[in-house]
């Protein structure tokens, strides 16, 4: 499943980056569902498009914080601070 491997994808990133470091991302993050679905389908290429709260869920769930989306297209994260 797609959801999975966003997942795994986003944990082995958090690893690789030392403690504070920043992410910076480029997709397409919808605020809904129903239009994650619309482009997943103009695209074969997507298995999955997140939406904002998706991938905020991800990030978190994988050691991230301070997610800020810039728009629709573009996010920071920070990976949090040893000690924390």
């Amino acid at each position: 499943m797609a959801w999975k491997d966003g997942v795994a994808y986003l944990g082995q990133i958090s690893k690789n980056l030392v403690p504070g470091g920043k992410l910076i991302m480029s997709s397409y993050f919808p605020l809904s569902t129903g239009d994650a679905k619309r482009e997943e389908a103009k695209n074969r290429y997507h298995l999955h498009i997140y939406t904002r709260s998706e991938m905020r869920e991800c990030l978190t769930d994988c050691g991230f914080i301070k997610v800020k989306f810039l728009g629709n297209l573009m996010l920071i994260a920070e990976k949090e601070k040893e000690g924390r």
